[in-house]
């Protein structure tokens, strides 16, 4: 009787072993590095402490070239999320990133994320729709307002 058997595989001549290489690790970029990265020839951002070579991604982007030259050089956190890119668009630019940003995120420039990971809105936010309803209202009925303060 056979009482320990090896495993198959573990007598396999012509199984190979593969191992998984280690990530290498991402290089760091200052602010300054970036900045000189400003034109259609050589364009780097920063978003969410990543940093992107976006340059052969200009001609093909959605809103023209022109709005990624507006933050070409620079830290484009808040431009990029006041957008609104979808998820396939983050994605992508995943394709494009070259380093980490020294430093990480601009504080004033970082996403607000809850624990859920989900962002979180302003409470300024929330008063925005009562504004707007207001002024509305107020605007509708503006000259019967008029006429009873008069």
């Amino acid at each position: 009787t056979h009482a320990h058997r090896r495993p198959l595989h573990a007598c396999n001549p012509f199984r190979t072993t593969i191992m998984a290489e280690k990530a290498p690790t991402p290089r760091e970029i200052t602010l300054e590095e970036i900045a000189e990265h400003n034109s259609e020839e050589s364009c780097w951002i920063a978003v969410n402490g990543k940093v992107y070579d976006v340059t052969r991604f200009l001609e093909n982007h959605p809103g023209g070239p022109e709005t990624i030259l507006e933050v070409a050089g620079k830290d484009a956190t808040e431009e990029f999320e006041d957008v609104g890119h979808s998820k396939a668009a983050r994605k992508d630019l995943e394709d494009y990133l070259i380093g980490d940003l020294k430093g990480g995120v601009k504080p004033s420039a970082a996403p607000t994320t809850s624990a859920s990971g989900e962002k979180e809105a302003s409470s300024f936010s929330f008063l925005l729709p009562g504004v707007v309803l207001v002024g509305a209202v107020v605007y509708r009925f503006w000259p019967e307002i008029s006429a009873m303060l008069a």
